[in-house]
């Protein structure tokens, strides 16, 4: 059996009253039904110069996302390997005994 997807959590101040973090979550709601409508409507176009121009658009996302992934990775890397370091040699340094 299938199970239904979680919605995303977006986390909003808790000061803010729900009438007001309704309308954002509506604001966001309808920006994001609007992108994705205009991108549907490029990808299908008849006209090549729009359709490339939603392929370059998608390209551009995807890298951009890509490169937020590698610099996530990155910064893990660098925590693990300070942590491997902090353990071999009991200290910050690279070296033992300098």
């Amino acid at each position: 059996m299938l199970t239904k997807p979680q919605p995303p959590r977006i986390h909003l101040p808790k000061g803010w009253q729900d009438c007001v973090n309704s309308a954002v979550l509506h604001a966001i709601a309808l920006a994001h039904y609007a992108i994705v409508y205009a991108r549907a409507w490029t990808a299908d176009s008849i006209n090549a110069r729009v359709r490339l121009a939603a392929e370059n658009d998608r390209l551009h996302e995807a890298r951009a996302l890509l490169r937020e992934e590698i610099r996530m990775l990155r910064a893990m890397w660098r925590e693990l390997e300070t942590g491997l370091r902090n353990d071999l040699y009991g200290h910050e340094g690279g070296n033992p005994g300098h």
